[in-house]
């Protein structure tokens, strides 16, 4: 039941404020469909990798609002850079939510040039980790929410046409709370996350925050 309830509030609460401030929106606004190439890392703590889609739409007076969905899985990836909490299996979904402000008025095409941006991150994962106790081997299970708030500032422009690419980066304050849904039977494989000291099995801590991002974009007519 916990699970469902997180679920549905990544999924639809960001909905819900799109269509809230897609109200004021002019008629036929500018609309531009989004992949985040940095979502191939997944969710940065284990050995996953994601897809991330969102759309940026228009709103008045130079703002615009974006809201992007990210599925995560797992991937066993070769020469991985930073330390990484091995998973047997996982799943997820992350939610970010955006308000912008494009700094200069007047730009065109619309939607490009310097802007400022309020973020908001949702994140829940579901993981499936094993370990050996008198070699006999057991597996359980960690439930892990992230929440995250930043200030980005960015710069979208054309690269071609239509094409659009967007980079962008942010500082602000992070929340992630983890559990385990059965006892485990030793905690040998509790390892802390990179780059924030906390277990990942278990616990709840604020950290602060960096974000970027390195999107594609493609403009809707």
């Amino acid at each position: 039941m916990i699970i469902k309830k997180r679920l549905f509030l990544l999924t639809f609460f960001p909905l819900f404020v799109f269509c809230q401030n897609s109200v004021e929106q002019k008629t036929k606004a500018e609309k531009i469909i989004k992949f985040d190439i940095g979502s191939l890392l997944g969710d940065m703590a284990t050995n996953s990798t994601g897809i991330q889609l969102g759309i940026e739409s228009e709103l008045k007076d130079s703002y615009s609002f974006e809201q992007d969905l990210m599925y995560i899985f797992k991937f066993d990836r070769n020469n991985y850079q930073f330390p990484k909490i091995d998973i047997e299996n996982i799943y997820g979904l992350k939610s970010s939510s955006e308000l912008r402000y494009y700094l200069r008025k007047g730009i065109k095409p619309i939607l490009t040039d310097v802007y400022w941006g309020h973020n908001l991150i949702l994140q829940y994962t579901y993981a499936k980790r094993k370990q050996f106790d008198n070699q006999d081997k057991d597996y359980y299970f960690v439930n892990r929410f992230v929440f995250a708030f930043h200030e980005k500032i960015g710069l979208q422009f054309s690269l071609y046409k239509n094409i659009y690419f967007d980079i962008s980066f942010g500082i602000g304050i992070r929340y992630i709370s983890s559990n385990t849904v059965n006892d485990e039977f030793n905690n040998n494989n509790n390892e802390s996350e990179y780059p924030y000291v906390k277990p990942y099995n278990s616990g709840s801590k604020w950290f602060p925050s960096i974000t970027g991002g390195y999107k594609i974009g493609f403009k809707l007519k």
